[in-house]
């Protein structure tokens, strides 16, 4: 991935979740509040990183209690007709939503993303989760 589609990515996501979480830098112009130079991955990762890990989280629960018959549900569960390149494979959006899983020590999510109380506690457990504990 080069650097001019990092920094493209970065803003294109801090313009979709300027909603959900607004920046906390009064005294900084908004625009370079979130630029690449300024803040690493790693920074943001901290930051955000749980914040990432709950929204998205939230999202699959919603996905996989919808019927087959919707059309998000049909494009979650499409496979490819073509074989991937070769080298090592990109991961994927799913491939995050395991390793998080897996990260919480949730067993059985199959059954708990169908009961939405329990996918709830999932989300806040996710909200307050810290790599480093």
């Amino acid at each position: 991935m080069t650097v001019r589609f990092e920094v493209l990515a970065v803003e294109c996501t801090m313009m979709i979740l300027w909603d959900v979480m607004p920046p906390d830098f009064p005294d900084k112009p908004v625009a370079t509040a979130f630029r690449v130079e300024e803040q690493s991955h790693l920074e943001m990762d901290t930051m955000y990183g749980s914040r990432f890990k709950a929204l998205r989280l939230g999202w699959f629960g919603h996905v996989h209690r919808m019927p087959d018959s919707r059309t998000v549900k049909k494009i979650f569960n499409w496979t490819p007709l073509t074989a991937r390149s070769k080298g090592r494979p990109k991961q994927r959006w799913e491939d995050n939503i395991i390793q998080d899983i897996r990260q919480l020590n949730i067993k059985n999510w199959t059954v708990c993303v169908q009961d939405r109380t329990k996918w709830k506690n999932v989300v806040e457990k996710a909200k307050t989760f810290n790599k480093r504990s």
